[in-house]
């Protein structure tokens, strides 16, 4: 597969960004945060999704997606993902097709996942192959440590992130966590102690049931037994009850006197009316309008002199000077002044930032860039001449030009002639077609005449490369006479361009060059930038001035002219104590308007209380309050002695009981007879068998609560059966479980040691292979055999030497090249679609030039079958290919 095209249309700093790649390799340049990593992650996550979207989250916060369109045999594909609401479509661009259903999908999300589908790997295992990343700050010992890790990996698992011994160690651990039965500590061992603990509870819980149960049916037995004797209690105090009645006759006795007492206080009360109308309410209530009128004059007192000393205390802030300073932009001053420090201290560092800038704007104008770049050009194009002039001097390519001019004049010529004749054919197609055919067909013949125009309008190009290559033959000739003196003459100017250059050779010059073009690339950002910083001083600047006139403007009612730490704070502090002063003044005034109208009120409650006693005298015929005591007095008396008789008729109710005079007295007649219908001699058997009655019921009471308690007790000592029974089938389950379980271990423990041997045999084999034929052309030949011990121990033969290497005696650079050679023998093995793309992100840093240059043709071989996207923040890439004179596409992100 090829991607044609990547748009990213909001992703981190991109915004509507489109990216055109071709196959084989691409280029991908930009300096150190241009966007690399970032491109690269949005490739990855439009096939795989992104775990952590919060990194690259656009930075116009709208939405949050981007296109991949790619090619295959079967057509060209559209992928968009929405980031944001997470949906992914798919569809054939020619035909404008859903295709989502031939991808596979994530059970969770249920998006489809086309990386699975396209590259036959999941997510991880692309990260780690078919993308590689920069290998950073690694020192050589973790390089070479990881390189080992890696093989070992791969061996046994056919994933590089996949540590079998890990695998191993987590399935040991998980088995040693189960344990057995007979080890206490272990899971199996606790459950098994458990369930035993369990069935000893089960079989004392069923004991105490049969207990239980044959006290519940001794419960019932006391239960009847209480009912029983309750029974003869109630009839026994019924018989008590009847016997009590000898004690009517003195109740009898009283009854009569009270009755006879009620009857005297009748006669005296009689129908004699009351001396006064007013009632005795009517009496307290006056009483009550007199002590709340001497209340509300003593009230009225005190509120008049609360008021004269509040007018004093008014008269007094009234008599002070007082400002009221309550507007916006004297409450706001302190915040304005911060706000002014703060302008003044952001036009400080502005200021400072513009300094440093021009500084070092003037230290790269005191270094000479240009000559440079000028020098690099000249050299550059004296090499291209130089190879000219060599080609001229080496081959005969002047009369190869004479043979290719000779070709393209009998092609013109022959191209005439043919025009000539079609057009001679076609006029006399025309003669004859107007005789035999008519005017009809004689324009469409006519009209074929374009053909032998267009030839003859073809021999331009010939006519024009005939002339160019009389021109390029005229100039050979010329030069091939001068060709050795000029040779000499641009060797010695490029030797005199490394001289002036302070360069030993043409590398370094050109380093200085991709310096040289660094630094003008900074200086033109440093421009921008500040550009960008005098338009934001004078911004700032114009606020400062206008926040320093409104600032002074405030503070001139106070007298001062300019601006201060000091001078801000005692004009805050004036601004506050005038404002509390005012504060202070509306409240006494407030508070008087409040007393003055309590005074009202009370002055008319006492006008209206007065009035209340005026009514009550005329309507009692009475001229003093003194007079109208003296009549309640006697009033009173009265009074008393119709409570009297009210009081003895609630005692006589009470003394009867609810019954009539003469009840009472059937009931003492009856109950003289009693002895005769019961067997009971006297009262005091009666009395001695209620006593015996009264004590089984407490007894009985005694056994049955006690035995209650009892069963409560032993209810409460221990859990109900269900609970275990249910608590005993869970661990029962468990340990079965757990059971399975460790068989399910120790048959997946079988299975991976087996799938390791199988994978080391077949796998390791053609992962060897492939490590051996990148590390021969990395090294020019100098390594062409890695081997890989069965103990999976690495090393290197040296064919040079004759001798084998350990992996651990290697240098720096030949390590670097095993991890590159590693991870691309990997994806050519791994690979469903041998044209899968590959992702290198700066992943060259750390080699020199010739490493890079075999680096470098590794990739040019592969991109005959694959894509390869090389991402890079150094121009020397581009350069070498083109020294090569590969083909590749360049892409330069601004």
């Amino acid at each position: 597969m090829i991607i044609n095209e990547i748009r990213l249309l909001d992703f981190g700093k991109f915004k509507d960004m489109s990216i055109k790649l071709d196959k084989g390799i691409n280029v991908i340049f930009g300096h150190n945060e241009a966007g690399k990593s970032t491109i690269h992650r949005f490739i990855e996550g439009m096939f795989y999704g992104l775990s952590d979207t919060s990194k690259y989250k656009p930075w116009s916060g709208e939405s949050f997606a981007g296109q991949i369109i790619y090619s295959t045999n079967e057509g060209k594909v559209s992928l968009t993902r929405d980031f944001k609401n997470k949906t992914v479509t798919a569809e054939d661009v020619g035909t404008e097709e859903d295709i989502r259903d031939f991808f596979s999908r994530n059970k969770k999300t249920g998006l489809i996942e086309p990386g699975k589908t396209i590259f036959g790997v999941n997510k991880r295992v692309f990260k780690n192959s078919f993308s590689i990343n920069q290998l950073g700050s690694k020192t050589d010992d973790e390089l070479l440590a990881e390189i080992k890790e890696k093989i070992e990996n791969l061996a046994k698992s056919r994933d590089e992130t996949i540590k079998m011994a890990e695998a191993f160690n987590g399935l040991k651990k998980m088995s040693d966590e189960i344990g057995n039965e007979n080890d206490i500590t272990s899971q199996l061992g606790f459950i098994r102690h458990k369930i035993e603990a369990l069935m000893d509870e089960k079989k004392k819980r069923n004991d105490l049931n049969l207990r239980f149960n044959r006290k519940l049916v001794l419960v019932d037995v006391y239960n009847k037994q209480l009912n029983f004797r309750k029974e003869e209690l109630s009839k026994i105090n019924e018989i008590v009850d009847e016997l009590e009645n000898e004690k009517l006759s003195a109740t009898y006795d009283k009854a009569v006197q009270l009755q006879k007492d009620i009857d005297a206080l009748n006669a005296e009360i009689g129908n004699s009316k009351s001396i006064l109308e007013i009632t005795m309410e009517e009496y307290e209530k006056l009483i009550r309008t007199i002590s709340r009128i001497e209340q509300l004059e003593e009230l009225e007192n005190d509120l008049k002199t609360q008021m004269a000393e509040l007018k004093k205390e008014v008269d007094d802030i009234k008599s002070s000077y007082i400002v009221n300073f309550d507007s916006d932009e004297y409450k706001k001053l302190e915040t304005s002044y911060e706000m002014y420090q703060n302008d003044k201290d952001v036009l400080d560092r502005l200021g400072s930032r513009i300094d440093t800038i021009k500084q070092e704007m003037a230290v790269y104008e005191k270094k000479n860039h240009g000559k440079i770049l000028e020098s690099f050009e000249k050299f550059s194009d004296n090499i291209r001449e130089i190879r000219y002039l060599k080609g001229i001097m080496d081959s005969d390519i002047i009369t190869v030009m004479t043979q290719k001019l000779k070709k393209e004049k009998r092609n013109k010529n022959i191209k005439l002639i043919v025009a000539f004749f079609l057009a001679l054919a076609i006029v006399v197609g025309t003669y004859w077609s107007v005789i035999y055919y008519g005017a009809n067909m004689f324009y469409a013949i006519l009209a074929s005449l374009i053909v032998p125009m267009l030839i003859v309008k073809n021999t331009t190009r010939s006519t024009n490369l005939i002339k160019s290559l009389k021109l390029e033959i005229h100039t050979a000739n010329e030069k091939k006479v001068n060709s050795k003196e000029l040779l000499s003459y641009l060797v010695e100017e490029n030797n005199q361009l490394i001289i002036n250059t302070d360069c030993s050779n043409f590398n370094e010059l050109r380093s200085k060059y991709n310096i040289s073009l660094s630094e003008i690339h900074n200086t033109e950002e440093r421009k921008k930038t500040l550009e960008t910083l005098k338009e934001e001083y004078n911004f700032v600047k114009r606020k400062f001035d206008d926040k320093e006139v409104g600032l002074l403007k405030i503070l001139k009612p106070f007298g001062y002219e300019n601006l201060s730490d000091d001078i801000i704070r005692d004009v805050t502090d004036k601004i506050q104590e005038s404002n509390i002063k005012f504060d202070q003044l509306n409240s006494f005034e407030q508070n008087f308007e409040n007393l003055e109208n309590e005074l009202e009120v009370t002055i008319r409650e006492r006008e209206n209380h007065f009035s209340l006693i005026e009514v009550i005298l005329e309507n009692n015929n009475v001229e003093s309050i003194e007079e109208l005591k003296h009549q309640i007095s006697e009033q009173k008396d009265l009074q008393g002695k119709i409570v009297e008789r009210k009081d003895k008729n609630l005692e006589l109710t009470a003394l009867l009981g609810g019954h009539s005079m003469e009840e009472l007295r059937e009931k003492i007649e009856r109950s003289g007879k009693i002895f005769q219908e019961l067997p009971y001699k006297d009262k005091n058997q009666v009395y001695n068998k209620r006593d015996d009655i009264l004590e089984d019921i407490i007894a009985l009471e005694e056994k049955y609560d006690k035995l209650i308690n009892n069963l409560s007790d032993e209810r409460d000592q221990a859990r109900v059966l269900v609970e275990i029974l249910e608590e005993l089938e869970y661990y029962t389950h468990l340990k079965e479980q757990l059971i399975y379980n460790k068989q399910l271990i120790d048959e997946a423990n079988r299975n991976i040691s087996g799938l390791s041997a199988i994978i080391q045999e077949e796998f390791l084999p053609k992962l060897n292979r492939k490590i051996n034929y990148y590390m021969n052309i990395i090294t020019n030949g100098k390594y062409k055999e890695v081997l890989i011990g069965k103990d999976l121990h690495l090393s290197i033969f040296d064919e040079y030497n004759n001798m084998v290497v350990d992996i651990d005696n290697l240098s720096a650079g030949t390590i670097d090249q095993l991890f590159f050679a590693v991870r691309v023998a990997l994806i050519d093995i791994i690979s469903r679609d041998k044209s899968s793309p590959i992702i290198l992100d700066d992943c060259f840093t750390q080699y020199d030039d010739e490493r890079l240059l075999n680096a470098l043709k590794i990739l040019r071989d592969i991109g005959t079958n694959r894509q390869v996207l090389l991402f890079s923040c150094h121009r020397r890439e581009g350069d070498m290919l083109r020294d090569m004179e590969s083909e590749f596409n360049y892409v330069a992100l601004s």
